[in-house]
Parts: structure tokens; sequence; C-alpha cells
């Protein structure tokens, strides 16, 4: 790539053209405007707004059994227990915890590793971590089911810089501590609402099926996708306006033909079926919040029903932790009094913790070697439940179970104890692990733990639970060991969140060798414009495209939308003082059906790029970083679990 890219033509943008369907205008008194209807009736509607919301101390997430429930399969849901208008943050946010090749270990089957709760890495941009990266997600990102018909809750895009400068302990450049790799810094993960939701409303998510899927219940009958819903609304709209409108001008026969016109001969069949049999029935429905809550009235429930059916999940919130170098805490937004629950967990198995375990690593650190040892378990093993006797692990989905940070004897505030909610199995504390490894019956929780006070809580005050022995034994044999080995070559004490600063205020470089720290690699946000192959444009034989503003940032920073490229000249300049203007040219790896291929991309603006911890470099892989499952005191951790017998001391 030489300086003949330099004088290769720029691509103007084209501007994407709307579709629409022609329509015919009714030959009817006064009905006209009915055409403002028929267009609706094929016009996607975008719902586009933002607010925020004040905390008035009610609880704004319960978990319960979900709408989607069905006899043989009881589900967990998350309902919003407030309104939340368009462009609300919903609850607080999530942890993400990158796995790292476990695909690779051993062929490790999904129904050992419960993959079915993991997450694609690029919604939380964890895919630069390794080669194979998948993502575990607390709270809403483990329970938020899916509908055929409402998706109401949106990833946000990754904010790179924020989980970047939690790992900066006091805002330093990556200080060396005992705790650094022992807990994720991506701490940031939110869903926000694009349109507005009603109290007591199950929240839903987009697993990635796409809008032309259909689903068949029950009945055989086919459910329509939410922008079926969204046609049908902005058609209901346009119907009760006609009718208000005309009110003295119809009679109810004329209301009655043209309404029976438009669903039955005009709208198809998917359309005519969100809306009612008589015109009469429209203002209803949308006093009732439209065609979804009318389809679907058993995802908004009252607010009996939550306290009689729900868990609070809203009593937690998470900040830095009062124990230096101990990543995030869990904090109480209300005071308890003594033997109340705090919050409750529900479990995942993993029925057998050594598929956690970190081999064939292709790592720096080890990628000369080929050594097949154990290299370490994943991080994830760090945010587990377990007993040092049983194969067992149980991963707690609810964000709170990931925060509660270790403080032995009178010094916790809070214990365990097996729930006695409607989702607890207490028939499966008598079965072995073995027969618990069935991903098909056990992929989702069927068990939980209530995590109770054991004194009176402040508002405000951090939570603090008792690990156990073990636990507390590892952590103080892994200080020991960290202050007397050395580190300078074991850790990276390059900073990508520093360099993110840096270049906040300062013009991005050129590409040249050493111009970037070992360890850091750049990545750049990326939306262009596929062209017609008559209208490509191309330099050396490489493809060259246009980069395309986005106003949205969910799509403009999206993490998809990520990827590792060089920088090889810039393109405009607005001095030292003002990097605003700056624009870039760029070269990515594009993967496409034909294999890997080179694309340019002009016109990157400055906020596009980033710095990110290189592959299998962030703290995480570190082999000195500490690792051990949570202790569940022995009193309570069932007989039929354990199957270990014989176990070394250093046994997690």
């Amino acid at each position: 790539m030489g300086a003949t890219f330099v004088l290769c033509p720029l691509i103007a943008p084209k501007v994407p053209k709307d579709n629409r369907y022609t329509f015919h205008r009714l030959n009817a008194h006064d009905v006209i405007s009915l055409s403002v209807i028929l267009f609706a009736a094929s016009s996607v509607l975008f719902v586009s707004a933002s607010s925020s919301n004040e905390d008035d101390g009610s609880c704004r997430l319960y978990l319960g059994p979900s709408s989607t429930s069905k006899k043989d399969i009881f589900k967990l849901g998350i309902y919003s227990g407030v309104d939340l208008p368009p462009g609300s943050t919903i609850g607080t946010p999530d942890i993400a915890v990158q796995l790292i090749d476990i695909l690779k270990q051993d062929e490790k089957s999904d129904e050992e590793i419960v993959t079915s709760n993991f997450w694609t890495s690029f919604n939380t941009l964890g895919q630069f971590e390794g080669d194979d990266v998948t993502t575990f997600v607390t709270g809403l990102g483990s329970l938020l089911q899916e509908h055929p018909s409402i998706v109401n809750a949106f990833w946000d895009p990754p904010n790179v810089l924020f989980h970047q400068q939690f790992q900066e302990e006091g805002g330093k450049d990556k200080e060396m501590h005992p705790g650094r790799g022992a807990y994720s810094t991506y701490n940031h993960v939110t869903f926000s609402t694009r349109q507005f939701v009603p109290a007591g409303m199950e929240l839903f998510i987009d697993i990635g099926k796409g809008p032309s899927d259909r689903n068949i219940g029950d009945n055989e009958e086919v459910l329509q996708n939410r922008f079926d819903h969204n046609r049908a609304d902005e058609i209901l709209d346009h119907m009760v306006s006609f009718f208000t409108n005309h009110e003295s001008k119809l009679t109810e026969q004329s209301k009655t033909d043209i309404y029976d016109f438009l669903t039955n001969d005009v709208m198809g069949a998917t359309l005519s079926s969100l809306l009612p049999q008589a015109h009469d029935k429209l203002q209803a429905i949308k006093d009732m919040g439209g065609t979804t809550l009318y389809k679907n009235p058993r995802v908004l429930v009252d607010q009996e029903w939550l306290d009689m059916h729900g868990h609070c999940i809203d009593n937690i919130v998470p900040q830095r932790s009062t124990i230096v170098n101990a990543g995030m805490g869990a904090f109480a937004k209300r005071s308890f009094t003594k033997g109340e629950v705090v919050t409750i967990l529900p479990l995942l198995f993993i029925a057998d913790k050594k598929n956690l375990d970190m081999k064939h690593v292709v790592g720096s650190m080890n990628q000369e070697s080929g050594d097949e040892h154990v290299v370490a378990p994943q991080l994830l093993l760090n945010y587990c439940f377990g007993h040092p006797q049983s194969s067992m692990a149980l991963l707690p989905v609810v964000t709170a179970g990931s925060l509660i940070n270790h403080q032995s004897g009178r010094k916790s505030n809070v214990q365990l104890q097996w729930s006695k909610s409607r989702m607890q199995r207490s028939d499966l504390l008598q079965v072995s692990p073995e027969h618990l490894n069935n991903h098909e019956k056990y992929n989702y929780p069927v068990l939980a733990m209530d995590v109770i006070s054991t004194r009176d809580i402040e508002k405000g005050e951090e939570i603090f639970l008792d690990y156990g022995p073990d636990w507390e034994h590892a952590w103080k044999k892994h200080e020991e060991e960290w202050a007397s080995n050395s580190k300078e070559d074991r850790w990276t004490f390059q900073s990508a969140y520093q360099w993110n600063l840096k270049h906040q205020t300062t013009p991005h470089q050129v590409d040249t060798e050493g111009s970037i720290p070992d360890g850091i690699l750049r990545i750049c946000y990326i939306l262009y414009e596929e062209l017609p192959d008559r209208e490509e444009i191309k330099c050396d034989g490489v493809s060259i495209r246009k980069f395309i503003a986005q106003n949205d940032e969910s799509s403009a920073y999206a993490g998809r939308n990520a990827y590792e490229c060089k920088l090889l000249s810039k393109e405009g300049y607005g001095g030292e003082t003002d990097v605003s203007r700056c624009t870039y040219r760029v070269s990515i790896i594009e993967s496409t059906e034909e294999g890997d291929i080179e694309i340019i991309i002009e016109g990157i603006p400055h906020n596009a790029v980033w710095y990110i911890d290189a592959p299998y470099r962030s703290d995480q892989h570190n082999s000195d970083a500490f690792r051990h499952i949570i202790g569940i005191p022995e009193d309570i951790w069932p007989e039929a679990w354990l199957n270990i017998f014989d176990r070394s001391d250093d046994e997690l």
C-alpha cells in the first residue's frame, strides 16, 4: 500500500431511497384523507426519543414467571416496576465476563457449558480478547426473554472508555495490585428502551432472528412480529383520527363499510389480524397501549401480581468497592432489617467446573511452547458458587450475585440460603451432578438462593458475604505470592485507557513501526457503503469505500461495527487543539464468503478511532491472576452434590 492510494478518487455517498407502496384512493364521500391510512399501512413506524427517569424509591425491576413460560417449561422474566419513557436506561449496569476459546477446549459440548445463555462477544466489544470469544452477561443479559411480537429492550453501544477507566485504579496507569485480572472490567453493560414501556410490562430482547421470522404457536397460528405491530399501530392512529374527524358526516353503516374495505380488501392478512373486527373498538385498543398489548395481554401485569409473584431485583446498586483493588461492589439502595431478603439469585448449573479450565490457550505467553497443561480457569469461575468437594459450579445470573464482595466473620452482613420461591426445584438438591448435566432440561435457572441480611443494613452501605475459609486461604496465599514474585516480566503496563485520553485532544498518528505500544490494539468503528461491481473503485487491487456517518449512536458504536484498523493517512486536520475536524484513511480486513479481503475506508472521523487491549493481553489472560470459586456453607450444600473425596490443597 503505497502513496498511489492518496491519488484515488473519493466515493460520493448515495442517499438511501425510501421504499413505499402505491395505493388506490377511495371514491367515497369525504374519505380522501383515507389515503393517509393506506400509506401508513405500508410504512414502518420509527420511534426516536430520549428522556430520563427520576428514581422515586419504587422498585424499578422485578423478576418473576415469564409470560412465555409453557406447561412443561418454567421461564423467568424481567418486568418493569415503573413507566419507562423512550430512551430510558433499564435498571443499573450489568457485568459482562468474556470466555476465551472455551468452545475449543477439549471439544466441550454445549450441554456442558450452557452456551445457550452466552452471547456473541461483539455485543460488549469483547471479540478482540481472543480468537474465539463468547460472553456471559449478568442481569438483563441473562434473564430477558424473547417474544415473537415484542422487542422493548435494546443493547446500548459498548462503552470502551468506561470499562477501561474502571481498570485504572485511582486513575493511575495500570498500577500493580493482587486483584488485577480477578474481576471483569466490562462492568457497564446497559440496555435501554426505544418506545414507551408501561409499569408492569415484561421486557423482551431480540436475540437476532430478524424481522421476517414467523414463530408458530401452540394453536398453529402465525404470531406477528414487532414490525407488523408498528405498522398496525400507525394505521390504528390514523383510523381513530379519521373516524373522529368525520363523526358527523358518516353513518354507522358507512363507517363499517369503510373499515371492512380497508381491513379485508386493502391490508394484508397479517395487519388485519392485529386490528379488531369492528371499528368501534379502535379507540379502546389505542387507550390500552396499542395492538401489541391488545394481542398479548399476558405481558402486562399489575402491581398486585408483581407483589405476589415477583421479586424486586432493584435493591442493590453497583459502585466501586470500599475494598481497595476489589473492583465493583454491591451497595444497598435502601435500608434492610435483620433477616430480610436483600435479593434473590437464580442459578445456572455448570455440572463440572473443570469445563472452565483454559487449556491450549493460543496466547502470547504459551504460543511457542504448545504446553497442554491447565493455564488458568476462565475468569467466570470467580463469579460462581461451589464447594471444594463437589464438581458443581452454580452461576448466579442476577447482577447482584457478581457484585457482592468478601468479608469474613462479623464483617459480613449477608448470608445465603436456599430460596422458597416458585422457581426453586428443591428435588434437584437430591440429584447428582452427573444427572444435572442435561442441557435440554436445565439450560435456564431452576434453582435460586436468597441473600439474607444478618444484621440491619443502612442505605448506601456496602454489602458483604463471607466466601468461606477455602476462598480466604487461597486469597491470602495469592497475596503472599504476589508480594514475593517479580511482576515486571508478567504484566503489561501500557494503558489503552491513557492512550484514549491522550487522543481526545491530539490527532491519531499514521501507523509506523512502534507507533502503537506493544499490547495495545487500534480499532475503528466503521459503516461503509456497498457499491455495485461496475461502480467499485480500486487502487492497486484494493477496494475503496466511503465512511457513512450515523446519527444513531446505537448503530455507529455497535460492537459489530468495530474493526482492527491500520491508519494510512490523515485527510483533514483541525489543528493541535481541535481534533474534531480530523478525518483519516484506514485499511481493514473484512471477512467474506470468499475469504478475507482488504478494504480501504476514507473519511473516518476522529471519534471513530479507539484503542483497546490487544488479543490475549488484557489482565484476565495472565496466568498469575487470582482464580477461586466462592464457597457456599457446608450446612446448606446438598450431600448429593459431594462427588470429590480426594482433593489437593489447591483444589478449587
